[in-house]
């Protein structure tokens, strides 16, 4: 399943602007058939995967 960049915004709360620069710096990976920019869900499910932490307060920093 392949998901439109506006989707992928829905899908993993963030705008278009960061969704481009994470695409670009390789962090998500993109398809493109012809103009369109397409997302592939395990590409999402990947990008969450490897995003980090958020810190607990019982965690040193």
């Amino acid at each position: 399943m392949l998901y439109t960049i506006p989707e992928t915004k829905k899908l993993i709360g963030l705008g278009t602007t960061r969704i481009y620069e994470e695409i670009s710096a390789g962090r998500l990976r993109a398809k493109k058939c012809g103009r369109r920019t397409l997302v592939p869900v395990e590409a999402i499910h990947d990008f969450i995967a490897n995003l980090e932490d958020y810190p607990s307060k019982n965690q040193e920093v």
